[in-house]
């Protein structure tokens, strides 16, 4: 089951990575101040989204999601991968995305756009349960790292999203129209970018833990024939 981002883009990325989490390494860095520092950061994205600073939300998106992938790197490096590292790195990323989607929240409900709030809560949702079921496929002896919408798809679907709203006014000027036709004049739309990103997350972050769900179902029933 393939992921959105390619393995190669995947691979490229984490190289041109690598010399800083090199770095990180030389100085002896401990990778759970890192995974603390991401989460420290989802919660000033969260404050920026909320605020309606849609564009800084999604730079701190990215940004906030780069230390997921560092934190590793530098965690192999300095000797340090333990269990409990990586139970405290799952947790605080489930935080760190619960926290940005609250901020995401706030601002929807705020303004009004409460169908668009909706779909958020099940973005979230689909989110939760994406990590979960990996979770608990590992703890009954199965992989379940597959679907498209893992975490680094996720950080860069939302992040990108907001970011574009940066061209709002634009996406705007395209669609008012017809939410003008179906809703009346004084209809205003959210925006277009974070409306359809959230949208797509709903629907693919479900999708993706069915397919999780589906892709250990298949393991179980490979192992039950071997038997």
């Amino acid at each position: 089951m393939r992921s959105l981002i390619p393995a190669s883009v995947e691979i490229s990325f984490k190289r041109l990575l690598e010399p800083l989490a090199q770095w990180l390494g030389s100085k002896n860095t401990n990778p759970n101040w890192l995974t603390t520092l991401g989460f420290l950061l989802s919660i000033v994205c969260a404050v920026e989204i909320a605020s309606g600073n849609l564009v800084a939300g999604g730079i701190l998106v990215i940004v906030s999601g780069l230390f997921d992938t560092i934190d590793g790197a530098v965690a192999r490096k300095t000797g340090r991968v333990t269990k409990f590292g990586a139970l405290y790195d799952s947790t605080i990323d489930r935080y760190s995305e619960v926290t940005v989607y609250f901020g995401l929240g706030f601002y929807l409900i705020g303004h009004g756009y409460y169908l668009t709030s909706v779909a958020a809560v099940f973005a979230v949702g689909g989110s939760i349960m994406v990590s979960y079921v990996r979770a608990r496929a590992e703890t009954l002896g199965f992989k379940a790292n597959v679907g498209l919408t893992r975490r680094q798809e996720r950080v860069v679907i939302l992040g990108a999203g907001l970011i574009l709203n940066a061209f709002d006014p634009f996406f705007n000027s395209l669609v008012q129209p017809i939410y003008s036709d179906l809703f009346g004049k004084n209809y205003t739309s959210p925006p277009i970018a974070v409306a359809v990103t959230v949208v797509v997350l709903a629907i693919l972050t479900n999708v993706t833990a069915i397919q999780r769900i589906y892709y250990v179902y298949e393991q179980f029933r490979q192992k039950d024939e071997q038997g």
